[in-house]
């Protein structure tokens, strides 16, 4: 790093810093006054973000919480929803429907089979390279946390943005439960519910489920059933026990199975400029169609059978071993409308993968209100993957292949270990440090098979191996001002693991990505606990961005696939305030600014052409945004409780999100731009005086705004490719609760 970008660095941290300070000494001296304590102020929810137990008000992490009542109440059934409630997260799909998570513009370009995601997604600390199933898992939930920036001490490979961890409700000692029953527009119908039945003293059982389906949210003018519809079903069995005052155990099975299209996209015919050299670089005529045809039908069919346990042992009065594992099995089937609209063919893409997905972590941990604490521990994970996918293509009145991939074995392997402590230098004072290492391996071995008009015409070579390995670090201050302010500063760095094309005999690896990032934040509580404000200022040195970029023999990239491409710099400032207010209610509102921006990038550009043809040549995209990251995110909401005496209560809630503009493409093309935008969403909810049920009427996104989740310009179909959002949908939900 140079002088000068030290220095510039230094400059934004000290002003977000700076701020801070200023901003915890005033506060502080506003509410001095009001240091009596308060039950369930802001910032007072239990959260696990640094892998102990700590109110979120004096957690080091810039993060954002949602109870699972909060959850339920605001609709959040998928990471779609999670992004439109949680605007720090921005979410897309790509054209194999997984679904694409970045925070702080840090976003995986790469969901194949042999790519890794750039934010680690997980269910109770279960974390899977492949997101095909979470959608369907987020039910019965105690807590949302997304923790913002890199986590790789705690979180390790993959947590290079950041973690997301649905928390799932735990069994209780209570005989309690509730269902819930929600219809809406789009033929929506969903269903909610668990029973929670302890058995003695020592064993707690509780069973919930999930159901979710909903008609074609855009129609199709060739296909029977439309675009954009889905079903699906999951079921989870956790059994809770403790047999001893020093053991205690979790065991959880769950069950999901989906079907429908997906998140499909449009596909609008390329056009060329007016020399003939490249494509027009313009939204196309007829894009944010509500109806739009394809030659084939979309299709997504996933079943996954999950089994998770967490175990804890108190070895001593000081410390304490934790064992957190999983074993997770999916069958996801995919058929994507792959058209080619040069030659106006009916083609499509098929896909079936069997990822089985094992992690272990073994973690050793001490009491953290001593003035010296720690925890260290060891992370394995596998998956093990079989391939079987390819193209066909209409001819003579029937599909033949064009091309077919056959994997039988995909391995990637990570093994890490890790150790982070701290030490209270004063009651007010603490200071944190850690390192892990980790190990990263992947290999393939397979067949490319190559047709025309049906008939074999050539093979290659599948087989490929990388291993890569990185050392992470965190060295952070903690200074609590006073019982209601909270100061942190801190250096975190993260690892995206490299990987590998195939050319022929030939494997061609690439490197990891890294991102060093320096931070700043207060969390203020006010008012006796019942506001919280919170600021973060961050800075992050991004490189080896992993970019898919076509041959040029007039660059210094050999092949045709994924290259360490450039380096990024990337800061912002995230402020937050939430506020119980009188006579108002619940107060919500979030200010986020990001810049994100490539530093050095050289890349590649191939001329498209409506015939499929154009010379791949060298450009310099340094100075381009990355892909998914809007300048400026605003949210806010309000929530009222209308007392209606001993009938109950009448709760109203509103909220709304902003995000300026963002391009979906590396290059900042106009067509892969999507505008600014605003969504918003509205409740009123009955509740009556004995809580015995509860009825609510909602509409999200109220405006029914239609927007971008995925765009692209696809050579191979000859077209633009656009993915849209879920529009307005209106309905009532019904829950009935019993103990």
């Amino acid at each position: 790093m140079t002088g000068r970008s030290v220095n510039n660095v230094k400059n934004k941290l000290i002003m977000a810093i700076s701020g801070s300070a200023v901003m915890a000494a005033l506060m502080s001296a506003g509410t001095a006054h009001a240091q009596q304590a308060a039950d369930n102020g802001a910032g007072d929810i239990v959260v696990t973000a640094t892998k102990t137990n700590t109110v979120a008000a004096k957690t080091p992490v810039a993060m954002n919480i949602l109870t699972g009542a909060q959850a339920r109440a605001s609709g959040v059934h998928d990471l779609s929803s999670l992004a439109t409630t949680i605007p720090a997260v921005t979410f897309s799909t790509s054209a194999e429907a997984s679904a694409l998570i970045g925070i702080r513009g840090v976003l995986s370009q790469s969901d194949s089979e042999i790519g890794d995601p750039a934010v680690a997604v997980g269910v109770d600390n279960f974390f899977a390279n492949r997101t095909y199933t979470l959608n369907q898992s987020l039910y019965d939930l105690a807590r949302i946390e997304v923790l913002r920036g890199p986590q790789g001490t705690l979180y390790g490979r993959n947590a290079i943005g950041g973690v997301i961890n649905f928390i799932t409700q735990k069994p209780t000692k209570d005989f309690e439960g509730y269902a819930s029953v929600t219809a809406g527009t789009y033929s929506t119908l969903n269903s909610e519910g668990a029973i929670n039945v302890p058995i003695g003293d020592k064993v707690q059982v509780r069973a919930s489920w999930g159901t979710s389906s909903h008609g074609a949210y855009y129609g199709n003018t060739q296909q029977i059933g439309g675009n954009n519809h889905q079903s699906s079903a999951s079921g989870r069995l956790a059994v809770a026990f403790q047999p001893t005052d020093r053991f205690d155990g979790l065991i959880s099975l769950q069950y999901t199975s989906t079907d429908g299209t997906g998140g499909t996209f449009q596909e609008i015919p390329f056009v060329n400029n007016a020399t003939n050299t490249d494509i027009v670089h313009q939204l196309p005529s007829g894009v944010y169609s509500k109806n739009w045809g394809t030659m084939v039908p979309f299709y997504l069919g996933v079943t996954d059978f999950r089994l998770h346990w967490d175990f804890n042992y108190q070895l001593s009065d000081l410390l304490k071993l934790n064992y957190n594992g999983g074993y997770d099995v999916v069958h996801y089937n995919y058929q994507q409308s792959n058209d080619d609209l040069i030659n106006n063919v009916a083609r499509k893409f098929l896909q079936h993968e069997v990822p089985l997905t094992q992690s272990h972590e073994l973690r050793l941990s001490s009491d953290d209100r001593k003035r010296l604490s720690f925890q260290a521990g060891f992370y394995y994970f596998n998956e093990s993957s079989s391939l079987d996918s390819g193209t066909q293509a209409l001819y003579n009145g029937q599909f033949v292949r064009r091309s077919h991939y056959v994997d039988p074995s995909i391995v990637t392997e990570s093994v890490a270990v890790f150790a982070q402590g701290a030490f209270k230098i004063t009651d007010k004072l603490k200071l944190s440090a850690g390192l892990r290492q980790t190990w990263d391996s992947r290999q393939r071995t397979g067949t490319a098979s190559y047709f025309t008009n049906g008939v074999l015409s050539s093979t290659a070579t599948q087989n490929g191996n990388v291993k890569t390995d990185r050392l992470t670090y965190h060295v952070g201050l903690d200074w609590t001002v006073s019982p209601t302010t909270f100061l942190y500063g801190k250096v975190d760095t993260g690892y995206k693991a490299g990987g590998f094309n195939t050319s022929g005999i030939l494997t061609f690896p690439y490197g990891p990505e890294t991102s060093t990032v320096f931070e700043g934040g207060l969390k203020q509580q006010m008012f006796s606990r019942r506001a919280l404000f919170s600021v973060a200022g961050f800075h992050n040195a991004y490189k080896g961005y992993q970019a898919d970029l076509g041959l040029c023999t007039l660059c210094n990239n050999t092949i045709a696939g994924i290259v360490n491409a450039g380096n990024a710099e990337i800061w912002g400032i995230e402020t937050s305030l939430e506020a119980k207010v009188k006579p108002i209610g619940l107060i919500n509102l979030s200010v986020n600014y990001l810049s994100a921006k490539f530093t050095k990038f050289d890349g590649t550009y191939t001329n498209q052409q409506t015939d499929g043809s154009g010379p791949t040549v060298p450009v310099n995209l340094a100075g381009n945004y990355l892909p998914q990251a809007p300048r400026w995110t605003i949210s806010g909401g309000v929530q009222h409780d209308f007392s209606l005496g001993k009938l109950g209560t009448l709760t109203a809630d509103i909220k709304g999100s902003y995000r300026t503009s963002q391009f979906f493409s590396i290059y900042n093309f106009p067509e892969n731009e999507q505008k600014g935008y605003f969504l918003g969403d509205a409740y009123v909810e009955y509740k009556p005086d004995n809580g015995r049920y509860s009825v609510q009427a909602f509409v999200h996104n109220f405006t029914d705004k239609q927007y971008m989740v995925f765009s692209t310009d696809n050579s191979g179909n000859g077209a633009y490719l656009y993915g849209y959002g879920d529009p307005r949908v209106i309905g009532v939900k019904f829950t009935g609760y019993f103990k």
